[in-house]
């Protein structure tokens, strides 16, 4: 696709100036040209063409030519360049869509394996070692894990090894 722009050059004398276009190639549409007469019997001329920019910058340059006979000479008004931003192509705006989506996937799975740790590493420390007053019923009893991470023995202590009291 094409990019064009409209170029716009205006000029108020008396008696009516002429506009013409200079460029490096050839105008490839005719410019438009009107007047519009003022009661103190100037007259504005607006030309107007629409450009079809070409890839090479240097090649939009424009210079709108001003013709007066009170000037003697032509005046000479250069346009700056422009240098269009072109939108990407449909395939870089596939490779970024990807990109996101790619993106957005892995922070999601991030989150999703932090709350899953988080939750695991509730659960080992809700079932940490419960203590276990050693009584004779208790003793030599294995703990075991509620999903089978961890099977000890508990400590056996005997009622006479313990000092409850100091008497």
């Amino acid at each position: 696709m094409e990019e064009i722009r409209e170029i716009r050059c205006s000029v108020t004398g008396r008696p009516a100036p002429v506009i013409t276009w200079k460029m490096k190639k050839p105008l490839q549409i005719k410019p438009k040209s009107h007047m519009i007469p003022h009661s103190n019997k100037t007259v504005t001329v607006i030309s107007t063409f629409t450009q079809v920019l070409s890839k090479t910058v240097s090649e939009n340059s424009v210079i709108c030519v001003i013709q007066h006979p009170s000037l003697n000479t032509s005046q000479e008004l250069t346009l700056p360049e422009i240098v269009s931003k072109k939108a990407p192509n449909e395939h870089q705006r596939i490779v970024i869509a990807v990109v996101c989506i790619l993106i957005s996937l892995f922070l999601l799975g991030l989150f999703i394996f932090f709350i899953y740790w988080r939750r695991r590493q509730a659960l080992i420390e809700k079932e940490q070692d419960l203590p276990c007053w050693v009584v004779p019923l208790c003793s030599g009893r294995t703990l075991h894990r509620k999903n089978g991470y961890i099977q000890k023995k508990a400590p056996v202590k005997s009622l006479a090894e313990r000092k409850f009291l100091d008497t």
